[in-house]
C-alpha cells in the first residue's frame, strides 16, 4: 500500500540557523550596514525590479512565489533588528524584505535568502554550502553581488550554479 501524500513542511530561515523549525526567524544584518555605505555612493546603472522575481523558476527547481517589501520593523527571535524573513515551502520561498534598502543592500539580501533558501530546501545541499553558517551566506551573497552584480533572475541562477545547486 503507497504513504499517504505528506503536506509539505514549513520552515523559515534566520538568525536561529538553517536547521531552525521557528515559524518566524529572520536575517540579522548588523554590521553590514556600515559595509554598504561605500555601495550607495555607487551609480547604478538599473534598478532591482522586484515583479520580475515573483513566480520565478530557478535552478534545482526551485521557485520564488513572492517578494515584499513592509516598512515595518522586523526582529529576529532573539530580538535583534532584521532586514528579511525567508518562508520555505517545500521548493518554494516567499521573501518579506524591509522597505527603504539602498539597490545595493537589496541585492545582497536577495542573494543571501535565495542562496540560503536553497540550502535549506535541499534534499543533499551541495558540499559547497552544506556547511555554511549566517556569516558564510553573508559574503557570499556580497561576493556574488560583486562579482555580477545587481541581483536578478539571471543572476540568481549564476549564483545557485556557481555553488554547485543541478539544473534540475
Amino acid at each position: 500500500m503507497p504513504s499517504p501524500a505528506r503536506a509539505p513542511q514549513s520552515l523559515t530561515i534566520g538568525a536561529l540557523g538553517t536547521g531552525s523549525t521557528a515559524t518566524d526567524c529572520s536575517k540579522r544584518r548588523s554590521s553590514r550596514h556600515q559595509q554598504l555605505d561605500a555601495w550607495e555612493e555607487e551609480t547604478l546603472s538599473e534598478a532591482i525590479e522586484l515583479a520580475r522575481f515573483v513566480n520565478l523558476r530557478l535552478r534545482s527547481g526551485f521557485v520564488v512565489a513572492g517578494i515584499e517589501l513592509s516598512s515595518e520593523p522586523m526582529v529576529d527571535p532573539l530580538g535583534r533588528e532584521a532586514v528579511a524573513h525567508t518562508r520555505v515551502v517545500g521548493r518554494r520561498f516567499s521573501v518579506l524584505i524591509r522597505a527603504g534598502l539602498s539597490d545595493a543592500e537589496l541585492s545582497v539580501t536577495l542573494y543571501h535568502e535565495i542562496l540560503e533558501a536553497a540550502a535549506v530546501a535541499s534534499v543533499s545541499a551541495p558540499l559547497a554550502v552544506i556547511e555554511f553558517n549566517e556569516a558564510d551566506f553573508e559574503r557570499a551573497a556580497r561576493a556574488m553581488h560583486d562579482m555580477v552584480g545587481l541581483a536578478s533572475p539571471e543572476n540568481l541562477d549564476r549564483m545557485l550554479e556557481h555553488f554547485g545547486f543541478s539544473d534540475d
